[in-house]
């Protein structure tokens, strides 16, 4: 047991030497559609202050964040000690598989100025985490229904054979201009009481001042069912990214549908009812990586999981997502994002521009195909609230295509040299001679 708990020692103690360390006034965690949980310590010492909940079921750790305190922005000896005995004390809280990989960050608050300030900050650590694919698979089948009910305001199995919903008016389009994400919730709620309306909202990017630039907002009376369905959503981050598309009949959109991509289903469906309300007609692929295929089994470009729908009917489109769902939630975490491309433009010969909604997490396992694939593509970031993937910005490269985020829409990235630098989303990317590398946290 000794040798055991000495080598868990060594290992963690490597986790911590490659963690980026960060000096900040005081921590604040990441926000967004992500799982959080912390694990408060004491200070100065590793006992954890909290019990880990019955009922969580960590799938896969994004990120873990270590956060100390360091009022001279300097790390003594004593601290680096404190520092890998914690580790190990919360490997062995949270029953961490020392083969999973994830990103490790250090931050150490400077606020405090003597002990006793220093002890009301938090100490300890913040995990960031997906449940089990499983897990999440169940949910969101069950989830989805639920919000088709609501929708349509009526059940829908599978024997279901047409729905109505009424056609949407478009009322009004307003330009705005600058404003804070105070003052949109403010609009939102004053143009929204007492009435069945859908507000939109474009603009050109989200600053480092946090305010949406050259903002409007477009009001679109709609049916009961879509208005309770619009409202009910706890983010609308793919509104947004889908404003600043140009969409229309040509364009193929293509969408991850295993179980880490839950938290965006709902948004995905409220959006495609609100849009078929007003008569458009898309090109969806949804694919789920295989259905139960086992992963040692699966072959770059044969891997299958794929399922169309072109309708402008709700139901017809619903039911494609559904049938993905049920068929399977993935497996391993690469998925087969690609050879789902490649399926649709060949279903679909007369699309124009590719949109792909991917898991910022999970990189395609068929990366080598996307050399054949002529369309740009525009990768829609889901999950990207800490940071848009490097690999994916690779990948948009490659492609001549653009990454999208909730701040920003960014191309051109081919025309970029050796060592320059480009924003995207709320991180920094500098370009090296294969990939890019993120800089800074």
């Amino acid at each position: 047991m000794k040798a055991l708990t000495l080598l868990l020692g060594t290992l963690l103690t490597l986790s911590v030497a490659a963690s980026t360390i960060n000096f900040v006034d005081i921590y604040r965690p990441e926000r967004g559609l992500f799982r959080a949980f912390k694990v408060p310590m004491v200070f100065d010492s590793d006992s954890v202050t909290c019990k880990k909940p019955a009922g969580m079921k960590i799938g896969e750790i994004y990120r873990i964040d270590y956060i100390a305190t360091s009022p001279n922005n300097k790390l003594s000896d004593y601290q680096k000690w404190l520092n890998r005995k914690r580790w190990v004390t919360l490997n062995a809280f949270l029953g961490i598989d020392p083969e999973m990989e994830f990103e490790k960050h250090a931050y150490y608050q400077t606020k405090a100025q003597n002990e006793e300030e220093a002890k009301k900050l938090f100490h300890g650590f913040v995990v960031y985490f997906r449940e089990p694919a499983e897990f999440v698979h169940k949910s969101s089948v069950s989830s989805t229904s639920s919000l088709m009910e609501t929708i349509c305001g009526r059940k829908i199995t599978d024997k279901t054979t047409d729905i109505y919903i009424p056609k949407s008016t478009r009322l009004d389009s307003v330009y705005v201009g600058s404003l804070s994400e105070r003052d949109r919730l403010e609009w939102d709620k004053r143009l929204t009481k007492g009435r069945s309306v859908v507000v939109e909202w474009g603009y050109d990017s989200i600053g480092v001042d946090k305010k949406y630039h050259n903002a409007y907002y477009i009001i679109t009376k709609v049916a009961p069912g879509i208005a309770t369905a619009f409202a009910q959503l706890a983010d609308k981050s793919l509104f947004d990214m889908f404003k600043r598309n140009n969409i229309n009949e040509n364009t193929l959109i293509v969408t991850d549908m295993t179980g880490s991509m839950y938290p965006y289903y709902s948004q995905l469906l409220v959006w495609h009812a609100f849009k078929m309300s007003q008569g458009k007609k898309m090109n969806h692929v949804f694919f789920n990586d295989g259905d139960t295929r086992p992963d040692k089994e699966k072959v770059v470009g044969e891997t299958g999981g794929i399922y169309y729908s072109r309708s402008t009917q709700l139901l017809d489109v619903y039911q494609s997502m559904n049938k993905c769902m049920k068929g399977g939630f993935g497996g391993d975490c690469p998925e087969n994002n690609f050879e789902a491309i490649e399926a649709g433009l060949k279903k679909y010969p007369k699309t124009t521009n590719v949109l792909m909604l991917c898991d910022n997490w999970a990189v395609p396992r068929d990366t080598v195909l996307i050399h054949g694939i002529q369309k740009p593509i525009t990768f829609i970031m889901c999950g990207a609230e800490m940071g848009v993937n490097p690999r994916y910005v690779d990948l948009a490269c490659q492609n001549g295509g653009t990454i999208m985020t909730v701040e920003n829409s960014i191309s051109g990235l081919k025309e970029l040299k050796k060592g320059e630098e480009i924003k995207i989303g709320k991180k920094t990317y500098r370009k090296g001679r294969f990939r890019f590398e993120r800089t800074g946290w």
